[in-house]
């Protein structure tokens, strides 16, 4: 993982946390977990790879008693990432949060301020 993940503007935590993402308006939707999350966006990893920039609809399990977290989001960096031993990849992938409103917004910086602890 990245060291200067804390440098960042919006700083971000180690979390699991359910993510169900539809990109571009796709049907499909995918379900993964996250790597972290910070008030600005979430990295999660994917085993297919998708495009920079890519509009994406979110729906965040933080499991704080309340309904998930819906918004919408852009795919804003990728790294592929080999898989020791075999013909395969996985990418980890940067989204930033787009449009999400203030309740949502205060609800993940309580997650992050409550893990932090």
């Amino acid at each position: 993982m990245w060291d200067g993940i804390n440098c960042r503007k919006f700083p971000r935590i180690n979390s699991k946390i359910e993510v169900d993402i539809k990109i571009n308006g796709n049907i499909e939707h995918i379900s993964t977990l996250t790597e972290n999350i910070g008030i600005g966006g979430i990295c999660i990893i994917l085993d297919k790879k998708v495009d920079k920039y890519s509009l994406v609809k979110l729906n965040l399990e933080i499991n704080d008693d309340f309904s998930p977290i819906e918004c919408d989001g852009r795919i804003v960096w990728i790294i592929e990432k080999r898989i020791f031993g075999k013909n395969d990849s996985h990418y980890d992938v940067g989204i930033e949060f787009l449009n999400m409103d203030a309740v949502d917004g205060d609800r993940i910086k309580n997650f992050i301020l409550q893990k932090e602890r």
